[in-house]
């Protein structure tokens, strides 16, 4: 009988700037002084809309048509979007690219000039520390524009976790889930076109080769109890991976060709590692009342930038293969046979 763990994507939500985001009011230019300001519709862990960038700062630069940096401002918000050293408007017009944070220590090699526009992130192992990586870009702006006005969009992708069981009987508690082998560092190119809500306008991505694991971090901080067939969310709203765009390549295990995962590390292949506890009525079959088993399941899938994933494990048909690539949930089955009738000799009896 075959022994998995469902996974169900049930929600893929664009997270991309929409076309009626909020656009804050803010007080008329001061004679011809270039402004900066932001225009929302920013979603994730760190920014959870437009109102949230006023909690953040952003780095604009403003592009001279030879590639000069006449501007390069920390752009922050203090009752209306302002920056330190104003600068005037020139003649020629100007190209702006804009990146959300505006410092972290892992965003690095930002460069904007005539023929780069980029940066390279590293997406940083504890949950805590990953950042909600924005880009914007607004081109051919002059005096007259007065304001620039910088639609954020999402540069990374976003995963989170629920859970459930397939039947009333059976209950579940999670104390982990842990992402192995995503690729973890990349290079992102800007667009050379105005950022806009759909994907005509999103930058790209080339990654590196190199993999690490990402661990999410649960409601609450504590084990999630009292899983059942209702469903239940496992990923804090606070505790949902920020990744990179990517294509994994899952774990290639199966029932009747068993992979080690040794094997899966040395060959990058993607896998869900998760802390479980997984009962039939009132009967422990994974895990016990003290201890969680480590389960391991096959995962792959393609993200895109800009789009929330939220996946659904379903445990009660199956909970996963071991280190070794088995199945570990062995449901009892019977496999009868009859010992065949002995026919013994004919004896008469006389009556």
């Amino acid at each position: 009988m075959k022994k998995v763990l469902f996974l169900s994507a049930i929600a893929a939500m664009a997270m991309a700037s929409c076309s009626n985001d909020q656009v804050f009011d803010q007080p008329q230019n001061d004679g011809d002084y270039i402004t900066l300001r932001a225009a929302g519709g920013t979603r994730g862990i760190a920014v959870g809309d437009a109102v949230g960038l006023q909690a953040t700062t952003f780095r604009a630069v403003g592009l001279e048509p030879d590639g000069n940096a006449y501007l390069d401002a920390t752009v922050r918000y203090s009752n209306e979007w302002t920056y330190d050293n104003k600068k005037a408007w020139p003649t020629a017009a100007l190209d702006f690219y804009a990146v959300n944070p505006a410092a972290h220590d892992k965003l690095t090699a930002v460069t904007f000039n005539s023929t780069d526009k980029k940066f390279t992130y590293e997406v940083p192992i504890a949950v805590a520390d990953q950042v909600d990586v924005m880009y914007s870009v607004k081109t051919n702006q002059t005096k007259s524009n007065r304001t620039v006005d910088f639609l954020f969009k999402h540069a990374l992708a976003q995963v989170a976790f629920k859970a459930t069981t397939t039947d009333a009987k059976f209950s579940a508690e999670i104390n982990g889930i842990e992402v192995c082998n995503l690729v973890n560092k990349g290079t992102f190119t800007y667009p050379t076109v105005n950022t806009a809500a759909g994907e005509a306008s999103n930058g790209t991505w080339s990654n590196e080769a190199t993999v690490a694991n990402y661990a999410i971090s649960t409601v609450g901080g504590a084990a999630v109890t009292e899983i059942n067939n209702t469903g239940k969310q496992v990923s804090a709203n606070d505790g949902m991976l920020m990744i990179l765009p990517q294509t994994t390549t899952k774990w290639t295990t199966t029932k009747d060709t068993p992979v080690t995962i040794e094997t899966a590390n040395t060959n990058k292949e993607c896998y869900l590692k998760i802390q479980l506890k997984l009962k039939e009525d009132n009967s422990y079959i994974v895990g016990s009342a003290d201890a969680f088993a480590t389960v391991y399941m096959p995962f792959g899938y393609t993200w895109q930038m800009g789009k929330k994933y939220i996946y659904n494990l379903k445990f009660g048909n199956g909970a996963g293969y071991d280190e070794n690539g088995d199945p570990i949930l062995q449901f009892i089955e019977f496999n009868p046979t009859v010992d065949p009738w002995i026919e013994e000799q004919v004896v008469d009896i006389d009556m």
